[in-house]
């Protein structure tokens, strides 16, 4: 029954995968070249351990080129392995990594953390470095921001940025030290706020690229989508519907980081063809009724909408299992 299913899935992706174009990317503010199309890694049974190993090197065989982990995933020597063993030479792939805000919250702790996901990686370098939250608090955030700044004066990281925050924190930070994030990553698709989807415009204005996660929401509405609008809409436009929602985010500007441990899914993600939304198929699909079994409609992480709440306050708190709610992107 499963080799069944997959037959079937195959068959049905098979007019819209294809042989992705050449790499697209975001210039950041400093000039460098991220790509646009990542692999997610965290949070499902398989994001660790063998399971993750597979999907790396999958991803990284297809052609995508950048990993998106973090130390709260636990799968960093994982993708170490990964990264040494595939065959792509270091400067051709993009690594993300982020401190984890639960133990890491002094400039001493954010600098050594820097040593140990390098070690960990087993790389000299990272291309992308995150504060995973603002959980910490202001004054403990600008100091491991700090830390962070002076790892990238070192050379052990090339671009520094946040997520799961909003504006006020962001400007705190920029604030007291000069720096201003080049990236926030958040959980962000066609259904976020007015005031948060005004936010990443502002963000984007200032020169913070938006990396959206939970861009697809979870498999469960898949099959229910059958004559929906989002559905016609990508008919018309030669993709499927995740293909949809992840070309809505990178022609907003946003680079996207789907996770999957299924190579089948991992190829379709990548295999976007350079169908241009306009601003009419853009505000179409962000029109569209939430598709049913869409999983939440609240902004980032556990946090709920990012501008609706107090900086650096936590609008969940205790709710520790929501701690990562994007595990169900497939």
């Amino acid at each position: 029954m499963r080799r069944r299913a997959v037959g079937l899935l195959a068959s049905l992706l098979g007019a819209v995968v294809g042989a992705s174009d050449e790499l697209e990317t975001i210039t950041l503010r400093g000039g460098l070249a991220m790509p646009a199309n990542g692999l997610g890694t965290c949070c499902r049974p398989t994001s660790t351990g063998r399971p993750i190993v597979k999907a790396t090197s999958a991803y990284l065989k297809l052609g995508g080129r950048l990993v998106d982990t973090a130390q709260a995933y636990r799968n960093h020597k994982e993708i170490g392995q990964v990264i040494g063993g595939s065959g792509v030479p270091r400067e051709d792939m993009w690594i993300t990594s982020k401190v984890a805000s639960g133990r890491v919250t002094t400039f001493d702790q954010a600098v050594a953390a820097v040593d140990s996901i390098l070690s960990e990686l087993d790389t000299p370098y990272l291309d992308l470095l995150l504060i995973h939250s603002p959980k910490m608090g202001e004054a403990k955030a600008i100091q491991v921001w700090k830390g962070l700044i002076e790892a990238k004066k070192a050379g052990k990281v090339k671009a520094l940025g946040v997520s799961n925050f909003n504006e006020a924190e962001i400007d705190a930070l920029a604030t007291a030290t000069g720096e201003l994030p080049e990236v926030n990553q958040i959980q962000y698709h066609p259904w976020s706020s007015p005031e948060w989807h005004a936010t990443v415009a502002r963000l984007a204005a200032r020169g913070v690229v938006t990396t959206a996660y939970n861009s697809l929401g979870g498999a469960r509405y898949a099959h229910k989508l059958e004559g929906s609008a989002l559905a016609t809409l990508a008919t018309s436009k030669g993709l499927s519907v995740p293909q949809l929602l992840l070309r809505w985010a990178l022609d907003k500007g946003c680079a996207v980081i789907p996770g999957s441990s299924t190579p089948l899914h991992i190829e379709h993600n990548l295999a976007l063809p350079r169908v241009r939304l306009d601003a009419s198929d853009l505000a179409a699909i962000e029109a569209a009724a939430v598709p049913d079994g869409w999983w939440s409609r609240r902004g980032p992480n556990k946090y709920g909408d990012e501008e609706a709440r107090e900086a650096w306050h936590d609008s969940a708190a205790g709710k520790r299992t929501k701690r990562h709610i994007h595990r169900g992107e497939h």
